[in-house]
């Protein structure tokens, strides 16, 4: 399996995962631990430990730090807080309160773990879910369409600003500049994606979104050079949402697109109730503690967007998907209402400045985070196995999941390395005694080397089969493949495994296998996920002859544009069939070195359908032999009971009493015997139903009965019909099986019961007898065995219909014989 990424999109993820982490680093090591946090304007939002450093309130509007102004501070990018300042340092501070100017000194306090506890319970996580989504998106998202590079904007855009926006009050890494340059950008890629999203609006002009790129990029220069006035940026954030909202909302004006942008504008309005509803519990008096609840509908976002661009592919799964969304929904209103009551139950129980009260919103913050911080891929699941052909055309695909087993090792690699990046950095900023610094950055790394020895096979596990659903790749798939044809053979045995497994595995979505039999015919063993429209005829397979298979997918003759690969199925230099492959995860590649496990595929799969044939024809002729023989039987049982029987009755008037009784008793003999013989030959009962045909063979078996023998038919009366040939393989199988038992087994009771219902027939015939040794039952059939002979009758005729027959005998108790059927439903005629 390969992928076709470019260069770009090898790179792009991680430099964008880079300035997250950087961000991330910064938020809880670089910056500050000032006791009190402050918007842009400077204005105090919270105090930690109130009173304890100094006097400063929440609503203060900071005037001065130190010697560094506010407004010197907003116009250097580059200037820190408490720069160079150590715990425990007083810290002059000017302040406007109440609209009066105050100067008091504070004692910058370091380190606290409140201060912590609050950087811990935001936004920060955030951006990394619209990461994870980019990624996603870039690994499972084909075809490369204008509107997938437009959602990898949105995700990789959105994580960059949120990133430097919320450290950008601390000037943390030119994090002012990215979170504006990321911002002016994110407008053409907003509006071009609701303009797109789900479906475009109308037709534009090529040139609109370079030029409105363009306008976005010489924005972002002007405000890099300080050339815009202020309000231009809270102007465009203005424009990038509004513009979005309302592009979103022409969609209801198309009938045609208005049942998704309703979905779609009800999912989001359903996302930020959350936010609305921390909004009014901070009006109510809710602590400062819970406001990341705030944005727990959020993570969900880029799953919503996920699930509107799949909603043809998501057709095929209605039911999971409604299940999905249902639960999500749920969890979000739980979580959001767990958030308000732990919030007032926090305040009201004094528990906010307790070690109890941190553990409590921590373990509560793991719990959202465990369940929504992968929000963004919740549709994987759900489209696991949804595939749905496209055409060829552009204008005919759209968006669609699609599996990659690169993904699950890069997800390993994402979610290993920055913990060891952040865990490396809080190490180096927070401790400073050296030994317990080195010991814990040994550590550290001594983790990051076990864990993906001893994790990565268990996690590549979990994500391609439970998430993905894909089948384990085996090392030894040609092996596999024959083992498992051992095991079950047949034609549809080898089509279910191929379709279920090996396909699957090999991450192949479309493909067509014919096989030629005697060249002068190709017969479709069986078609995948392609429509009968798109399938090369028989004279253009017939036409298609090649010495040789081809090299790589360039090799392959145009057969259909959905063909990627053209393999033949050859056996001894004879080629009996072709194997049509097209598209396959992620990017429609099939490499060179993987040609040789290709052909040994075709080559077996060749051998096994060539077997196959031969015994579909051996069974061919079996079959007509019997119904010959069933023929022959019905004639002779015609010529008996109209000639045969009819010349007896005829004779029987001639005779008078001067006949002896001896000539009168052995004509009557004559006649119940040739009787038996006819209704064994012809069961005319049988056209009446099965159950009556198995009841008359019953009463005639009683006839010719021993005194010492007894004949118990104990099945329920029914009127279901199984079609004839179903139903005379049925009454011959009992009949013989009946027979044999009255004839070998030295039984005192042969009962004979089970059920008929509408769609299956379980009968079952057993005695009391003799038994059968093991080694009689398991040996082959002998000229000189009869009743070897006859049980391979029973066991042929079962396979014929696809019935099970099961013979088990212990020798001294008597023996059982089980013919179970399941008739297809429409089969069965009631």
């Amino acid at each position: 399996m390969k992928q076709n990424l470019s260069p770009f999109e090898l790179v792009l993820p991680w430099l964008v995962l880079v300035v997250l982490l950087v961000y991330t680093v910064g938020r809880f090591a670089w910056a500050p631990y000032g006791g009190f946090t402050f918007d842009q304007a400077g204005v105090v939002l919270e105090v930690f430990e109130p009173g304890r450093n100094g006097d400063l309130r929440p609503g203060d509007r900071l005037l001065q730090i130190g010697e560094l102004s506010w407004g010197e501070y907003q116009r250097d990018q580059g200037r820190l807080l408490f720069e160079a300042v150590t715990a425990g340092t007083p810290v002059p501070l000017q302040l406007e309160r109440e609209q009066r100017l105050i100067e008091t000194t504070w004692r910058y306090p370091g380190f606290r773990w409140a201060e912590l506890l609050q950087r811990l319970n935001s936004e920060w996580w955030l951006p990394f879910v619209f990461w994870l989504a980019g990624l996603t998106t870039l690994y499972l998202i084909r075809p490369r369409t204008t509107l997938r590079r437009l959602l990898l904007g949105f995700h990789f855009l959105t994580a960059i600003w949120l990133a430097a926006g919320s450290v950008s009050a601390w000037h943390i890494g030119q994090s002012i500049a990215v979170f504006h340059t990321a911002l002016w950008l994110s407008i053409p890629v907003y509006w071009a994606l609701h303009f797109s999203f789900p479906r475009p609006l109308f037709r534009a002009p090529g040139w609109l979104l370079p030029v409105l790129s363009g306008v976005a990029f010489i924005l972002a220069g002007l405000d890099l050079f300080a050339l815009l006035p202020a309000v231009a940026l809270p102007l465009g954030a203005t424009a990038l949402f509004l513009g979005s909202v309302l592009l979103l909302g022409l969609h209801l004006f198309r009938p045609s697109q208005r049942p998704e942008a309703r979905w779609l504008l009800l999912a989001l309005l359903v996302s930020l109730a959350p936010a609305l509803a921390m909004s009014v519990a901070w009006t109510l008096g809710a602590p400062p503690v819970f406001q990341g609840g705030a944005l727990l509908g959020i993570v969900t976002i880029p799953g919503i967007y996920f699930f509107a661009a799949y909603q043809t592919q998501l057709q095929a799964l209605q039911a999971p998907v409604r299940r999905l969304v249902t639960v999500l929904a749920g969890i979000l209103g739980l979580l959001t209402l767990a958030t308000l009551l732990l919030s007032f139950g926090v305040d009201w129980l004094n528990l906010d400045t307790s070690t109890f009260g941190w553990g409590l919103v921590i373990a509560f913050f793991s719990l959202n985070l465990a369940v929504l911080g992968f929000g963004a891929v919740f549709a994987v699941p759900a489209l696991a196995g949804a595939y749905v052909y496209r055409g060829e055309s552009p204008a005919t695909q759209q968006l669609e999941l699609i599996a990659n087993r690169y993904f699950a090792a890069t997800l390993f690699v994402v979610l290993l390395l920055p913990l060891a990046f952040v865990s490396t950095s809080l190490i180096l900023v927070f401790l400073t005694e050296p030994v317990t610094r080195l010991f814990l950055l040994a550590l550290n790394w001594l983790l990051a080397v076990i864990i993906p020895l001893l994790g990565y096979v268990p996690f590549k596990r979990v994500v391609e089969q439970r998430l993905f659903g894909l089948p384990a790749l085996p090392a030894t798939i040609t092996e596999t493949y024959v083992n498992q044809l051992v095991a079950q053979p047949g034609r549809a045995a080898l089509v279910d495994l191929l379709q279920t497994e090996i396909l699957p595995a090999l991450l192949i979505r479309e493909s067509a296998l014919w096989f030629f039999g005697d060249g002068l015919s190709a017969s479709l063993v069986y078609a995948q996920a392609l429509p009968p429209a798109v399938l090369p005829t028989e004279a253009e397979l017939l036409a298609w002859r090649t010495p040789a298979g081809p090299e790589d997918e360039s090799d392959t003759p145009p057969l259909r544009p959905w063909v990627r690969l053209l393999v033949p199925l050859r056996l001894q230099d004879r080629q009996v069939g072709v194997w049509l492959l097209g598209r396959r995860d992620p990017d429609n590649l099939y490499a060179r070195q993987e040609l040789p496990m290709l052909r040994a595929l075709a080559a077996q799969t060749a051998a096994a359908l060539a077997n196959f044939a031969q015994t579909e024809r051996l069974q061919a002729v079996y079959e007509a032999n019997i119904d010959r023989n069933e023929e022959e039987r019905r004639w002779l049982g015609h010529e008996l009971h109209d000639v045969t029987l009819s010349q007896l009755g005829v004779m029987s008037m001639y005779l008078d009493g001067a006949v002896p009784e001896q000539l009168l008793a052995l004509h009557g003999e004559i006649t119940r015997h040739l009787r038996q013989i006819v209704a064994g030959l012809r069961p005319i009962m049988l056209e009446y139903g099965l159950w009556t045909g198995l009841n008359q063979l019953v009463d005639d078996l009683m006839e010719r009965l021993p005194h010492e023998t007894e004949i118990l038919f104990d099945l329920p009366q029914v009127s279901w019909r199984y079609g004839e040939k179903v139903e005379l393989a049925v009454f011959r199988i009992l009949q013989l099986a009946i027979e044999n038992a009255l004839r070998h087994s030295q039984a005192e009771l042969v009962r004979v019961y089970g059920q008929l219902s509408a769609q299956q027939i379980e009968l079952i015939v057993e005695d009391n007898g003799v038994g059968i040794p093991p080694e009689k039952l398991q040996a082959k059939p002998r000229a000189d065995s009869e009743y070897h002979f006859g049980l391979e009758m029973m066991k042929e005729r079962a396979a014929l219909i696809g019935a099970r027959l099961h013979i088990a005998s212990t020798v001294g108790e008597g023996t059982r014989v089980t013919l179970s059927w399941q008739a297809p439903p429409h089969v069965v005629d009631e």
